[in-house]
């Protein structure tokens, strides 16, 4: 399997303003880190196309942005819903035990031998995160990323080894 080099970091939500803003919803704990990346990737047209330079301002957990060569209401209305990515070898190296979400992603969750399915995406409903994990009848489920649940992660093989699940699913 191939993996995607890019990673899916934002992503352009309405105009503000009458010069050319738009609001960009920043996937990840820190606004900031928008300006955090060397570069960044617009998905259009089936391609990723290099963000123009912009500046952006952070109010709260919203960032506002004004890309160069923007200065209009309706022309920022062209960015609004697309998908703002960056080269995934550009994100912070991990620790022992941390993973990036989109590497969980289409994982195997095997338990006592038994495979569960594929995970389809991460949730945090409030509690802890969860694995959203499909079965092969299309049902959804999901299993707590607790430790003492996880026997062993391999990514390299993209599966995930449970201990007991009794109780959680």
């Amino acid at each position: 399997m191939k993996l995607n080099p890019y990673i899916l970091i934002a992503k352009v939500g309405k105009p503000h303003g009458l010069g050319g803003e738009v609001f960009v919803h920043v996937f990840g704990d820190d606004p900031h880190d928008l300006k955090r990346f060397p570069d960044l990737y617009f998905y259009k047209h089936e391609q990723y196309t290099p963000l123009e330079p912009f500046t952006m301002t952070v109010r709260g957990n919203g960032v506002i942005v004004h890309f160069e060569g923007l200065h209009s209401r309706e022309k920022a209305r062209e960015y609004c819903h697309l998908e703002i990515y960056a080269k995934k070898e550009d994100l912070p190296e991990t620790e022992e035990g941390e993973y990036y979400y989109i590497d969980l992603i289409n994982c195997r969750c095997i338990c006592m031998e038994e495979e569960l399915g594929l995970i389809q995406r991460m949730v945090n409903y409030g509690s802890c995160d969860l694995f959203e994990v499909k079965k092969e009848s299309g049902k959804l489920f999901y299993i707590p990323f607790i430790n003492e649940l996880i026997q062993e992660i391999r990514l390299e093989e993209k599966t995930i080894y449970f201990n007991d699940l009794d109780g959680y699913i």
